[in-house]
């Protein structure tokens, strides 16, 4: 099958009442311009796989946009499942237990082999648990809650990906969350015409708040109708309002961030700013170029942007990096109060050349320590332009700076380097609790499973007396 014969499947996965409407808000009326699904009508077959629950499919069905999204692309409903996972076991058994009557009875409960996320991680519902786990005593944290949710997130892109690998389709990973520049899937569909198996947009947060509300104080979002938002237009929007997290990033500020996985130059005479990240999504993949698909990968909560690229394909001949936003702009939205860094304004930041020094360390570490790979090493070295206006020589001359801090950034480190990178890690306060944590918890695994329900009694019963 050739480039042009195969479909475009846009893959999205969501559920809950939040993410519906951010979908049918936000994503769904950006797909909707005239630039983007619309434009491959009668040239490209588009599928829309939307994984979500069957409540939130049925709630999805009777907006007005949906009508419009099945004109162009043809909706199908991929059902949202996951097994508990070990951590969560305990606790649900109980609930189930407890709902029906039989807790103190001793009659057998078993635990279904597949639930949906509204059964166990709606926040009321894992708020629940989560006291269940203390009066049992057993432990369910917030940290486990995010996992649980990613669980549910990557078992519909693991559906929908064999499925594209099945069908030898291009997949583009979506979020309800996100919006596209008028003209990306023009864009995306040239991109393909010319062979590019994987094409790759950086990933950036913006105040989710602010950024809806100058939306509509421009009268771009109207209710059941397409969100046309070219690129310049975005970016100055977007770039007003950034999140906490992308503002950290900022590497002339006092608070550039100590989780310095990327850096953010802002322009003189223009809204937008050259990015250097190691937060890359796929926006297209090629299944019809993937010879074995390792759809495994998702089972424990893995995620497109992870190493699934890179399992799959060559990153040094198959990755196509947008590095323009007149090219395509993608953003996301999250509420400011979710996913952001500490504020840390040290001083070492402040001065004027230590500080430069102190920042470039951050990156380097970043980079080299455990969340840094080589493929996230080469997209940190591609700077990106995020433009409101026509480049000016502005440009050149802060990218010219960026590539000086970067080039000393990606520098190998030497052996001692190497070894005091992973040694500043191992010490880092979260790492110390990590292992702290690992003290505590080897004794008691070697227990007995006897013993080790007695020390679980024993531990409900104090803190209930507590």
């Amino acid at each position: 099958m050739s480039v042009v014969e195969r479909s475009f499947y846009f893959i999205v996965s969501f559920w809950g009442e939040e993410f519906r409407n951010h979908f049918l808000r936000l994503c769904a009326p950006s797909l909707l311009a005239p630039g983007n699904i619309p434009a491959l009508f009668g040239v490209r077959r588009c599928r829309l796989l939307i994984c979500t629950t069957t409540e939130d499919w049925k709630a999805l069905q009777a907006d007005p946009l949906f009508a419009l999204l099945g004109i162009s692309a043809t909706l199908e409903f991929v059902e949202l499942r996951h097994p508990v996972p070990d951590f969560l076991r305990r606790p649900y058994l109980e609930k189930l237990r407890r709902a029906g009557g039989r807790h103190e009875t001793g009659q057998a409960v078993r635990i279904p082999d597949f639930v949906s996320p509204n059964e166990v991680a709606s926040l009321q519902v894992f708020t629940e648990l989560q006291t269940i786990a203390r009066e049992i005593g057993a432990t369910l944290t917030a940290s486990q809650g995010y996992a649980l949710r990613l669980f549910f997130m990557s078992a519909g892109h693991k559906v929908a990906a064999i499925r594209a690998h099945a069908d030898g389709a291009y997949g583009v990973f979506l979020a309800p969350d996100m919006v596209l520049s008028d003209g990306a899937i023009v864009e995306l569909d040239r991109l393909a015409r010319r062979g590019s198996k994987v094409v790759m947009a950086a990933a950036c947060r913006f105040a989710q708040e602010e950024c809806l509300a100058a939306f509509r104080t421009r009268g771009l979002l109207e209710p059941g109708k397409p969100l046309c938002l070219p690129p310049r237009l975005l970016v100055e929007i977007v770039f007003e309002h950034l999140h906490p997290e992308t503002a950290g990033f900022e590497f002339d500020a006092s608070a550039f961030c100590t989780m310095a996985t990327s850096a953010l130059w802002r322009v003189p005479g223009d809204g937008g700013a050259l990015l250097h990240s190691f937060f890359w999504a796929p926006l297209l993949v090629s299944y019809g170029d993937m010879r074995t698909h390792h759809a495994e990968c998702f089972d424990h909560g893995g995620t497109t942007d992870g190493k699934y690229i890179a399992m799959h394909f060559d990153p040094d001949r198959d990755l196509t990096v947008i590095a323009d936003s007149d090219a395509l702009m993608m953003a996301s939205f999250t509420r400011t109060q979710d996913y952001a860094y500490p504020d840390s304004r040290g001083l070492l930041k402040r001065l004027p050349v230590v500080g430069s020094v102190y920042k470039i360390h951050r990156i380097h570490r970043m980079l080299y320590g455990p969340m840094g790979d080589s493929v996230k090493r080469r997209l940190y070295a591609v700077p990106v332009r995020f433009h409101s206006h026509p480049v000016s020589p502005a440009w050149e001359e802060l990218e010219r700076r960026a590539e000086s801090v970067v080039s000393r950034a990606l520098k190998k480190p030497g052996r001692l380097a190497a070894a005091w990178i992973r040694a500043s890690w191992f010490l880092s306060e979260q790492s110390l609790r990590s292992f702290g944590w690992f003290l505590v918890m080897y004794p008691v695994s070697k227990l007995s499973p006897h013993r080790r329900d007695q020390l679980r009694r024993l531990i409900g019963k104090t803190r209930q007396a507590a």
